[in-house]
């Protein structure tokens, strides 16, 4: 039993979602906490094998936030090379709140800008990478978003749509914890 459990705890993740979005590795006590009643929407999945053990609303849509970016970054890596330089515009340089600080011009991998992107939430990292990749096509921000809405239907992300990039709310950017388990 107590391997067994060591295996499930290692894998073992949780999406929440109220006001904030969070993504927490959790102790076998903690998913107790989420039968309480008091959390709106949860997924608790092994990442190992894809097994649900609980979900509450995870159907119901809502503002997908930074998880955005894992469609932007999938997109990118569609798209381009890892090693292809982009370059930041002024546009992207006054995305907000969070920002790496880039500058008009600066010319970056994509590696490095997928990396701010995820792993800081970076919103100037995630509208250089689309922007920049956009424009490679000749096109604009909107053949981005049109390929993240591709790729979603790709996926099977039925209820799921993308209007940016970087995950700023917009009444036309939604999806459901069941969209983002698969993402």
């Amino acid at each position: 039993v107590d391997s067994e459990f060591s295996v499930v705890y290692s894998y073992l993740h949780v999406f929440i979602f109220s006001s904030s979005i969070c993504k927490l590795y959790l102790c076998w006590e903690s998913c107790v906490a989420l039968y309480c009643g008091w959390i709106y929407r949860y997924l608790v999945y092994n990442q190992q094998t894809g097994r649900v053990y609980a979900a509450k609303n995870e159907k119901e849509t809502f503002p997908p936030a930074s998880f955005s970016k894992l469609m932007t970054a999938q997109i990118a890596i569609d798209l381009s090379l890892q090693d292809h330089l982009l370059q930041v515009s002024k546009e992207a340089t006054q995305k907000e709140p969070t920002a790496l600080g880039l500058k008009v011009t600066e010319q970056l991998p994509l590696s490095e800008l997928l990396r701010a992107a995820i792993a800081t939430s970076a919103n100037d990292a995630a509208a250089t990478i689309a922007e920049g990749l956009a424009s490679e096509y000749y096109q604009s921000l909107s053949f981005f978003t049109e390929q993240m809405n591709q790729k979603a239907l790709l996926l099977g992300l039925k209820n799921s749509h993308f209007a940016n990039p970087e995950g700023y709310d917009d009444d036309s950017q939604y999806s459901t914890l069941e969209d983002i388990f698969i993402l």
